[in-house]
């Protein structure tokens, strides 16, 4: 007994003990699953939006055998839409019952992910839900005025994003937002008046630089190229601001600086669809006729929607000489204009009628006509969430419905 003491012997036995009952615990943990944080905790990672932290949390834990709480199934959830994941989201959040404790941060996030996954009809009855209990939660209105400018409703979107402006002073987006919804649907000083509040409000977060391209784009389209001129000095150096700085240049009457531009961008192969047109009709305006010729022939298949691309195309052959091909680009120049002032009546009787998918699949058709095909199944999409949204009674009811 002596010689035991003597030889730490129950030294070494109390520490073998220690480190087998560690090693239980740890393999207890391994095979039942590490004790998740509070479940409070776990809503705030995912309210705050903080994807890194909610990530750290899902590695760490997300191995665990142990039962799923509903909190757990929220940050999962989250941390699988933000991953490009939405069907393990949507299957995250279908476990967590509706009437939860943190039932707004639920439909925020469900909402989100069916709209990522284009299920725009049940992402809008996610966020009408949250509006009826919080008519003036930021982020509800923020995704309401992106799905109804996707149906084509641009003042039910306008609405929405009311709210969003007035409580978030610093953010840019929504400001942003409704500048784009002003330049697709053609009230370009609108469109400038909310870009410049953007691009104001940009400054602080560092993406004014981006905001001014689209500034300047309006105000291109506005005959303000001066103006489009000196915002592009606070623009990022794109392929894309080069071609609109290019476009003013010659807007104010300084072609030899923009087509300089415009051959720096050819050489580079970062010349546009756009800045390939502006170029020909640069060129043939300085009497280059073959060289405008070669780059309209070269053209990409977004000429298909362009009527001044045939117009251009027309006036090159007529300067050619060659009367008869000028004569069928300038019949296919007014069939695509003829096209597109239909889409464009199409769109304003859109926004007067929200719960018609007829004139949406007519603006689809038009649009595959004119190889849009994006456009077109945006407008598709849109159908088929007017069909779904209100093709029964009780959605004629539905909060958001004019």
């Amino acid at each position: 007994m002596g010689s035991f003491f003597r030889h730490g012997g129950v030294f070494r036995w109390g520490l073998a003990a220690v480190v087998c009952f560690v090693g239980f615990l740890a393999l207890g943990e391994y095979f039942l699953g590490r004790p998740l944080p509070p479940d409070a905790d776990l809503v705030a990672i995912v309210q705050s939006r903080d994807l890194e932290k909610a990530k750290g949390v899902f590695e760490k834990f997300g191995k665990r055998d142990g039962t799923d709480t509903e909190a757990w199934l929220l940050l999962k959830g989250f941390v699988y839409v933000r991953s490009g994941r939405p069907k393990g989201a949507l299957l995250c959040f279908s476990r967590i019952p509706p009437d939860c404790d943190f039932r707004e941060s639920l439909l925020l996030l469900t909402g989100e992910t069916l709209y990522l996954d284009q299920q725009l009809a049940p992402a809008l009855n996610c966020f009408q839900q949250v509006i009826a209990a919080n008519p003036r939660q930021v982020d509800a209105c923020r995704w309401l005025a992106a799905i109804h400018y996707d149906l084509g409703n641009m003042e039910m979107a306008l609405q929405y994003l009311g709210p969003v402006i007035s409580a978030s002073p610093d953010d840019y987006r929504a400001p942003l937002m409704r500048g784009t919804i002003y330049r697709d649907f053609g009230q370009l000083q609108a469109a400038q008046d909310a870009l410049l509040l953007a691009w104001d409000r940009g400054q602080l977060s560092g993406d004014a630089a981006e905001i001014a391209v689209q500034l300047a784009e309006v105000r291109l389209r506005l005959n303000d190229f001066s103006g489009g001129l000196e915002i592009l000095t606070h623009a990022t150096v794109t392929p894309a601001s080069q071609e609109i700085r290019a476009e003013c240049l010659a807007g104010n009457g300084d072609a030899a600086a923009a087509i300089e531009i415009l051959d720096q961008l050819q050489t580079a192969e970062s010349l546009s669809f756009r800045g390939t047109l502006l170029l020909a009709k640069l060129q043939l305006e300085s009497g280059e006729v073959e060289s405008a010729l070669q780059l309209l022939e070269g053209a990409g298949p977004e000429k298909a929607a362009s009527e001044e691309y045939y117009y251009t195309l027309a006036n090159a052959c007529r300067l050619k000489q060659q009367p008869k091909a000028a004569a069928e680009h300038q019949q296919v120049a007014e069939r695509v204009k003829n096209l597109k002032t239909e889409l464009t009546n199409l769109s304003a009787q859109a926004m007067d009628q929200p719960a018609n998918a007829d004139i949406r699949l007519q603006m689809a058709a038009i649009c595959d006509d004119l190889q849009m095909s994006q456009m077109a199944d945006v407008w598709r999409r849109a159908a088929a969430a007017c069909q779904q949204l209100y093709s029964s009674p009780a959605a004629a009811d539905a909060p958001g419905r004019e």
